[in-house]
C-alpha cells in the first residue's frame, strides 16, 4: 500500500498553528528580560521603568536580568540560545546589532540569524563637549585648531568600537583631522580626565557633561542627532556647523531568539508602543537626554538594516583601529 504524502498546504498549515496557538497563549509565565549592563546606569533604569508598566500589562512577571560584559555578548548570547516562544527578551543596541558584527572577530552570534526583532525603545544624542582650553565654541572652532595644532589633540571614549569613540572618528574623517584616541572603561573616568584637561575633547554618550557645562567646566559644542533633540534645543546639530550628513546616536531596542513567531513579537510591540506614549515617562527620559520610540518588528528590522550599511561603509572607509 502507498502512504499518501501530504499535501503542500497541509504542511503549510501544520508550520503554522503552532505558532497561531503561542500567539493566542503568550504570555503564559513570567518573561525574562535580559540587559547586558551592569544594575544602575541609565539603560537599566530606563529597561525596569519599561518591564514594570510590560508586567502590569502582560498580567506577567517580567524580570530584568543583569548580565553584563564582553561588549554586549555575554547578554546577547544568554539570550540566542533561549526557547523561541517570547518569553526571554533582550535589550539590543546599536552595538549588539550594528557594531559587533561589523567589527569583532569570530562574533559568536547571527544577530540577523538568532536575534528577532521586537521594537525599538530609545535613543540618546552624543554631546561634543571639550575643555575650554581649546578655544572657539563651535564644531568649526575645534576642527581649526585641530588642523592648526596636529597631533595636540585627544579624545576620551567609553571604549573602543562604542558610539563614542566612532563619533569623533567620524568627526575626524569629515574635519581631515588627525587627533589621538584615549579609551577609558567607562563614562566617569573619561570625563574625570576632560575635566582635568588630560583629553580635550569627548561625545559624550549621556548628559553626564551637562552639569560641569552649566558650571563652566566644559564646553558644549554640537549633539550627535540629525535634528536638535528637543529637550536640549538650543544645542545645534553638526549637520547644521558644516558636517553633513553627521548623525550618531546611541539606540536600544528589543529583540528576542530567532524564530519567535511574528504574532508574539507585534503583540510585545503594541504593548510597548502604549508604554513609551505615556508623558510622564517621556518628560522624565528627555530631562536625561532619553527620547523613547516604539515601532513595529518590521520598521525595528528595516531600521537595523539601514544601521548595519551605513557602519559597514564606515569602517570600510575608516583607518580608526579597534583595540
Amino acid at each position: 500500500m502507498i502512504k499518501r504524502l501530504p499535501s503542500l498546504s497541509a504542511l503549510l498549515l501544520a508550520a503554522i498553528l503552532p505558532a497561531t496557538a503561542l500567539a493566542s497563549t503568550f504570555p503564559d509565565k513570567p518573561i525574562r528580560f535580559v540587559v547586558p549592563y551592569p544594575p544602575g546606569g541609565v539603560a537599566d533604569t530606563i529597561s525596569r521603568a519599561i518591564t514594570d508598566r510590560l508586567s502590569q500589562r502582560l498580567g506577567q512577571s517580567v524580570i530584568v536580568e543583569n548580565r553584563p560584559g564582553g561588549k554586549q555578548i555575554i547578554g546577547t548570547m544568554a539570550v540566542t540560545g533561549a526557547p523561541a516562544d517570547g518569553h526571554t527578551l533582550l535589550l539590543s543596541s546599536v552595538t549588539s546589532l550594528s557594531l559587533n558584527p561589523a567589527t569583532v572577530k569570530d562574533l559568536p552570534y547571527d544577530a540577523e540569524r538568532d536575534l528577532a526583532p521586537v521594537s525599538r525603545l530609545f535613543h540618546a544624542p552624543l554631546l561634543l563637549v571639550t575643555t575650554p582650553s581649546v578655544p572657539g565654541d563651535t564644531a568649526q572652532d575645534l576642527a581649526a585648531y585641530a588642523r592648526a595644532n596636529p597631533n595636540k589633540l585627544s579624545y576620551a571614549s567609553i571604549g573602543p568600537g562604542s558610539s563614542t569613540h566612532i563619533a569623533a572618528e567620524l568627526f575626524n574623517m569629515q574635519a581631515g583631522v588627525d587627533t589621538e584616541h584615549i579609551p577609558y572603561k567607562g563614562s566617569a573616568p573619561a570625563i574625570l580626565d576632560l575635566l582635568s584637561d588630560n583629553v580635550q575633547f569627548m561625545f559624550d554618550g549621556g548628559t553626564s557633561s551637562l552639569p560641569h557645562v552649566e558650571s563652566g567646566k566644559l564646553k558644549v559644542r554640537a549633539v550627535t542627532t540629525a535634528e536638535r533633540f528637543p529637550y536640549l534645543p538650543d544645542i545645534p546639530t553638526m549637520a547644521e556647523q558644516g558636517f553633513p550628513d553627521y548623525e550618531v546616536s546611541a539606540w536600544w531596542g528589543v529583540s528576542a531568539p530567532g524564530g519567535t513567531p511574528l504574532e508574539v513579537r507585534e503583540r510585545i510591540a503594541a504593548e510597548l508602543r502604549a508604554i513609551l506614549e505615556d508623558k510622564e515617562l517621556l518628560d522624565r527620559f528627555g530631562a536625561n537626554g532619553v527620547a523613547l520610540a516604539a515601532d513595529s518588528p518590521r520598521e525595528f528590522a528595516e531600521f537595523v538594516e539601514r544601521e548595519n550599511a551605513r557602519w559597514t561603509d564606515f569602517f570600510a572607509k575608516s583607518s580608526m583601529t579597534l583595540e
